[in-house]
């Protein structure tokens, strides 16, 4: 069975950006001084997991590391943050996520 090109970073992609949702449901209660950081911990949280995992997968002769693995990781994040704090803001007020 092939594989089909690319659809690993597809895959990537998906996993960061739930897990970075999951990562600002817990953080988002420390209440940083402004909505950049409220945004930017659970992102630099997530990033640090996806080196962390490409490095892991320096010891595995099995896998590799790849570049543009971490490259989807941290777009996936930073995507899926995005358009979740604008789906909110725009549906329930810039109040709900900005009143902290």
């Amino acid at each position: 069975m092939g594989e089909v090109s690319g659809l690993d970073k597809v895959a990537h992609f998906m996993a960061f950006g739930v897990l970075v949702l999951l990562v600002y449901g817990v953080t988002s209660n420390i209440r940083p001084e402004s909505a950049m950081y409220e945004s930017f911990i659970p992102v630099v949280i997530v990033t640090i997991i996806g080196i962390t995992d490409e490095l892991y997968q320096l010891s595995n002769p099995s896998r590799a590391f790849e570049l543009l693995d971490l490259l989807a990781d941290i777009s996936g994040a930073v995507i899926s943050l995005s358009l979740f704090r604008f789906i909110f803001k725009r549906r329930l007020g810039r109040r709900y996520l900005l009143s902290k």
